[in-house]
């Protein structure tokens, strides 16, 4: 904010409202504001609005307002004097807090260059619209790495999973190619155990073959 604008208000207009009633609410808000009152400091700039000092009683709400957090209220009483030749450029510059206060950075930044264009040499309006530019910048360059980070991982998490499928198809094919040997040794065996047998048979039918021909097997007793 600016330096205590209630006091530039009051010592703007001291001579020439005395006759006019509304400084002496301006007079009491000021001191109600020094006080930090800033409720009833309020309420003394909006007599004076009251009274026949809209300017003077707009302009001190609302730094009245903007100390009481009530940005607001401190931005309808700034646009209230957005027409005005002596409080506009003032006017666009408190907004710009009241704006950045509230989290709105991209409306302080316009009513920071609307302060500007009324006065170039505003060298505070300069380093506030200076410093909020930086902050945006700092603000996308850290979401800028954080959606890198976000793609980067999510290809490896994709990378992973391609992996971790190249080893189930791996195993797969082996569990398949380790099945087909068994199988075969299986079959193996099978064929080996016909081989016997036929072989048994065969061997079977070459002894009764030599018995016939010897005229028959004998018959042994038995001692019991």
């Amino acid at each position: 904010m600016r330096k205590l604008f209630v006091l530039i208000c009051f010592l703007a207009v001291s001579a020439a409202a005395a006759n006019a009633g509304g400084s002496s609410d301006l007079r009491k808000g000021n001191k109600a504001y020094d006080k930090e009152k800033y409720g009833e400091a309020f309420e003394y700039y909006n007599k004076a609005v009251e009274n026949g000092e809209p300017e003077k009683g707009f302009y001190n709400s609302g730094a009245a307002l903007y100390r009481l957090q009530d940005y607001d209220g401190a931005l309808q009483a700034y646009d209230a004097l957005k027409d005005s030749e002596e409080f506009k450029q003032d006017a666009y510059y408190n907004a710009a807090n009241a704006y950045y206060n509230r989290g709105d950075s991209e409306a302080a930044v316009k009513s920071l260059r609307s302060a500007l264009l009324l006065n170039r040499d505003d060298k505070e309006a300069l380093h506030n619209l200076q410093f909020i530019l930086q902050e945006q910048q700092n603000q996308k360059d850290q979401q800028d790495k954080n959606d890198n980070q976000g793609d980067n991982k999510q290809q490896q998490d994709k990378q992973d999973n391609s992996d971790n499928n190249d080893k189930s198809g791996n195993k797969e094919e082996q569990d398949q190619s380790q099945e087909g040997e068994n199988d075969s040794e299986r079959k193996l065996s099978q064929s080996e155990a016909d081989n016997i047998l036929q072989m048994s048979k065969e061997h079977v039918n070459q002894d009764k073959r030599n018995m016939s021909a010897a005229g028959g097997a004998s018959e042994v007793e038995k001692d019991w």
